[in-house]
């Protein structure tokens, strides 16, 4: 019974040992598997990455000629505030010419 005895306790290590390495192995092989998913993965968001970088950098450019279109139909339609007041005073004064005028005539006909 000595040798059965030691046979099994020489048995247990080695199939102890022999478990360990096979959740290892297989351990590994999940992991490198992962891995490779991966990097399967970032190369295929690399390349969406470049490709939303030149929709964004042409839509910014888009907008860019856009605002320009605009900045030269605001210089073009509208005027600026020193214009607006030197009009206004412009018109004022030809007002006042027309009301001086008119009193002139209304004295005139007294």
């Amino acid at each position: 019974m000595m040798n059965v005895d030691a046979v099994i306790l020489g048995l247990i290590p080695g199939t102890v040992v022999g478990i360990i390495g096979f959740f290892l192995v297989k351990t590994l092989k999940d992991i490198e598997g992962k891995i490779n998913r991966n990097e399967v993965a970032t190369g295929n968001n690399e390349k969406k990455l470049e490709s939303v970088e030149e929709k964004l950098t042409e839509k910014i450019d888009n907008v860019g000629k856009e605002l320009s279109e605009h900045k030269e139909l605001v210089q073009r339609d509208f005027i600026t505030k020193q214009e607006h007041a030197r009009t206004y005073g412009e018109i004022s004064k030809k007002l006042d010419k027309i009301q001086d005028y008119l009193m002139q005539l209304v004295k005139e006909r007294r």
